[in-house]
């Protein structure tokens, strides 16, 4: 699991994406240092659902 600011990924989207869909890993996205989202894999999205 990673950790990065909304400015972070902006400019590593494409890397992030890549990461947590061939790792099954997730990131957290942060915004002023308050956790705000997450980016899980299609796979633990359908799970999920």
């Amino acid at each position: 699991m990673s950790t990065l600011s909304l400015r972070d990924l902006r400019n590593k989207l494409g890397a992030v994406v890549r990461e947590v869909a061939y790792t099954g890993h997730e990131a957290i996205i942060t915004d002023n240092g308050r956790e705000v989202a997450v980016i899980i894999s299609l796979d633990d999205y359908e799970r999920l659902h």
